[in-house]
Parts: C-alpha cells; structure tokens; sequence
C-alpha cells in the first residue's frame, strides 16, 4: 500500500502498480523442504502467459480525499508548492518519496491522447520552463498505469528532463486489450508522437520493470531515439520464470512461456538499437533479482550494445533513482548521448 500526503494536508492510501513477485501456480511452491517430496513425485509445470503478465488495475477516481483522482494529484504536485510525502510498501519493498515545498518545481502538466492502430494511448507531458531539456518516455510496471503510479514515475524522472508517461493499451484512460499484439501495434505512432514532442532535443526512452522489454522494443523502432534505461528488468521471460523459482524447485519445475512472450528480448533490442544503453540493478531487488539485470547485461554485451550497468548496493525494485550515486552516474551517462537536432544537422557545411 502506498500513503500520500497533499499540500492541502490530506492523506490517502491506495494499491501501487507494481509488479507481483511471481508465479502463484503449483500451490506457490507449497512449503520449504514440504515442497520437495511432491515435486519429485509429480513435476510441476508453470505457464508464464499474457494474462499472468499484464495485470492492469482498476481505477479509483477518489484516489484522494475529496473525490481527486491520481492524474489530478499528478498536476497538484507541479502547480502546487507545498510539501508531499509518497511512501510505499510493495511485496516489502519500501518507497519513500519527500519533496518539500523549497523544492517545488512548476512544470505545464498536459493530458491528451495519440491515436494508434491499437486504439487510443492516454497520455501525460510534463514540460519544464527550460527550452533545451531531453524527453524522457517512461515505460512503466505490469501493474502500472498514470494513476496509480504517475507521480512516483514523474518525480523519479524529472530531475533530468521533461516527462512523457502514457497508459498501456487496456490499462488507466488506454482503451484496449492488454497484450503482445496491442504493444506492438501502438508502437510507431508512439514514437512518432515522441519524436514530434522532444523536437530538437534529446530523446530518451527509460522503461522499469516490465516496462524494460516495452522501452527497449519503442527505442529500436524509434529512429529519433538517442538513449535508452532499463531499470530493474530482465532479457527474457525465461529468465524471469526460472528467477522466481524456489532453489529446491528448479530440478522439478518446467516453465511453458507463451509464444508471444518469447520473443522478447531486452538484450538483442538494446544491441539492435545501436546507441547508448544504460541498465540500472538493484542488489536487493526481490521483485525482479539483481542477478536479472546481470545477466541481461552479459548479453547485450555479448551481441555488441553499447552498455553501461550500475548496480546500487542500497536499492530495491524501486529505489534505485533515491541512491546518492544515482545522479552523477546519470549525469555520465547522458553525456556519452550523441544527439544531433535537426538544427545541428541543417548548420552542418
């Protein structure tokens, strides 16, 4: 659960969008040594499929005392000075978010909707006054849409830059179906609208959690793109499935993933994009275990990507942004980015 205080004084708590910490088939493993006398007995088999996978939650337009909803504390935290507190524990994994009033930051706050041929994809734009800032698109959790999860996206990322948030198809204010065939559908019109919006600045896709594999997927087709983060994720499926099996389990369990999940690959994306990869690990993550990221490194060097991996001793699945060394090493990392404007590239002889 999550718990908010407002400028105005009041507090809410609600279900954060984060991601579950696995599989809850064959009895969720039953229990420790317990397990282990009905595995060998009977080997179990855990599909890893779309439905177990997209996990859009349901709105709540009361979010905030007073009948405000999560997009209408989005705005509030912008246009509003005063102290706000977010604090969140998810699967024992805790957030805690403090911006005080001196640290306001007054950004225009947009909503609107790109029309794609998987449907219409919700979105929100927060825009600095600065002129020459790079757009960061991030791509969110399982369980993650604006409402439940945009303000603790949007403060994670807007010390860098502006913000493009968006709902994934079926989930928040995105009509839809959730799944492989709608992502992939909404693809190109999201990076065009991407493109369109960061202008002649530098644009970055930063995908968390599941949202690793969808960035990684937009940034390849995204010509524009000139970076891409992938935060706390994974290369595969396959490998998600077999981190979340118990040690005692792995000889006995066979995993089945869906076709259509298969074929994702976080680090062939990452090395077909060709440009500036930074992967970010959290060493006590427990929703997606830092060894995820490790070897999704291992692999995207393997194919020949441009990599940088930090790994944060200190961070969870979703404090990886909070550690001290976080902003310098993004500072780095944004530096190594190559981004030629179309003025850049107009002045050239």
């Amino acid at each position: 659960m999550i718990n908010v205080t407002l400028p105005d004084g009041s507090v809410r708590d609600y279900q954060d969008g984060a991601s579950p910490a696995g599989p809850q088939s064959c009895q969720h493993w039953k229990a420790g040594l317990g397990a282990l006398l009905t595995l060998v007995l009977g080997a179990c088999t855990i599909t890893l499929d779309e439905a177990r996978v997209f996990q859009p939650q349901p709105r709540d337009d009361n979010w905030i005392d007073g009948g405000r909803n999560g997009l209408e504390f989005l705005e509030d935290i912008f246009t509003r000075p005063g102290d706000i507190t977010i604090e969140s524990n998810v699967n024992g994994e805790k957030l805690s978010i403090y911006q005080s009033k001196a640290d306001f930051v007054r950004a225009r706050v947009t909503h609107g909707v790109i029309d794609t041929v998987a449907g219409s994809i919700a979105y929100t734009l927060i825009e600095k006054k600065q002129a020459d800032l790079p757009l960061f698109v991030h791509c969110g959790g399982n369980a993650a849409d604006r409402y439940n999860s945009g303000a603790d996206y949007a403060l994670k990322v807007v010390p860098y830059g502006n913000v493009l948030l968006f709902d994934y198809p079926g989930y928040g204010d995105s009509p839809g179906k959730p799944g492989i065939t709608s992502f992939e559908a909404m693809t190109a019109a999201l990076g065009d609208f991407a493109t369109d919006q960061s202008g002649s600045n530098p644009l970055i896709f930063w995908g968390h959690s599941l949202g690793g594999f969808v960035c990684a997927r937009l940034a390849r087709e995204t010509t524009a793109a000139d970076g891409l983060i992938v935060e706390a994720s994974a290369r595969t499926g396959a490998d998600v499935a077999d981190a979340w099996a118990p040690w005692y389990a792995r000889p006995f369990v066979r995993f089945r993933i869906a076709e259509s999940l298969a074929e994702y690959d976080t680090a062939a994306s990452a090395a077909d994009f060709g440009k500036p990869v930074l992967i970010l690990g959290g060493k006590r993550d427990r929703t997606l275990p830092v060894s995820l990221s490790r070897k999704l490194v291992e692999g995207a060097v393997e194919l020949g990507a441009d990599v940088t991996y930090l790994e944060l001793p200190g961070a969870n699945h979703f404090t990886i942004a909070q550690q001290p060394d976080f902003p310098s090493a993004m500072a780095a990392y944004l530096a190594t980015l190559n981004h030629q404007s179309d003025q850049t590239i107009r002045d050239e002889p």
